[in-house]
């Protein structure tokens, strides 16, 4: 056999150290791989943990499996829950909770994964759950199924619910401001405006010793998603603007209702409803 060229003498040495370097590598990547399947894996037993959620009785704090539309009339985005194969009418029968638009088509929009949640598992081993407050619990007849809810009532107390209020052993429990957000279900959007305006939603009266007729606001007032009252011209008294859960359709009042627009159709006559908010930014 002949010795090896002096080009290939050398050129064997740095192959071999390249192939040292690429194990050496490969290796690294190996130990740092384990180490963070070991570190998830730690910390998704004693610490936190992910869960899906798949249905929608959290609606609408949190989403399951859904199908979204923009409504044709106002283009607010209208969500539902996934419909079961019983109710399927739900896809073709859903309406926009912000304009009213019937009828809404959801049969051709894909279907969403629900919301995902990561869960402190160790909060509850420092102290005991709070009123309105989100806790996941295994279900008592099936340790396999996760369930998330919002805590309501307490050790020790009877629950009733009256009128859409929670009363805990006779006594009204109230919310937080921070709380009432987290339950909030949005009603109206003035920034997503019907093409030929919202008709008698708002009324405009001047402010004085003597109220005139309430008048519907025009497009001076009511333009760009937005509301323009100007009461600064000279010798006003001021101006008065009044909101009317007004029907498109029907032109007719309706009560704020606790219809969830979640739910897809209407199957039983909704609830009127006493607390709401307004916010303005």
């Amino acid at each position: 056999m002949e010795a090896p060229t002096a080009p290939e003498a050398i050129r064997e040495p740095a192959v071999l150290q390249l192939r040292n370097r690429a194990i050496d590598s490969g290796r690294q990547v190996l130990r740092a791989s384990i180490f963070f399947l070991i570190l998830f894996l730690f910390v998704r037993t004693f610490a936190l943990e992910p869960f899906g959620v798949p249905t929608g009785s959290m609606a609408s704090t949190f989403l399951g499996n859904h199908r979204e539309v923009d409504c044709p009339r106002c283009g607010y985005p209208v969500v539902i829950g996934e419909p079961s194969q019983r109710e399927r009418s739900s896809l073709t029968e859903s309406r926009c909770p912000n304009c009213g638009q019937q009828h809404l088509n959801f049969s051709t929009a894909r279907e969403l994964p629900g919301d995902r949640l990561l869960v402190d598992k160790n909060v509850f081993n420092v102290r005991s759950p709070r009123r309105w407050e989100v806790a996941v619990f295994r279900c008592p007849v099936d340790d396999s199924k996760p369930y998330v809810k919002r805590v309501v009532g307490l050790p020790g107390e009877s629950i009733q619910l009256r009128g859409g209020d929670v009363y805990a052993s006779g006594v009204l429990q109230r919310k937080t401001l921070a709380e009432c957000r987290g339950c909030w279900v949005p009603l109206f959007d003035q920034a997503y405006s019907p093409p030929g305006g919202w008709g008698s939603r708002w009324l405009v009266e001047p402010l004085g010793d003597m109220l005139d007729e309430a008048k519907p606001a025009t497009i001076e007032i009511l333009h760009d998603g937005g509301i323009y009252l100007d009461a600064t011209a000279e010798g006003s008294t001021g101006l008065g603007l009044t909101h009317r859960h007004w029907n498109l359709d029907t032109e007719q009042d309706e009560p704020f209702t606790d219809w969830l627009a979640y739910n897809g159709r209407l199957r039983v006559p909704p609830h009127s409803v006493h607390d709401f908010a307004v916010t303005f930014d």
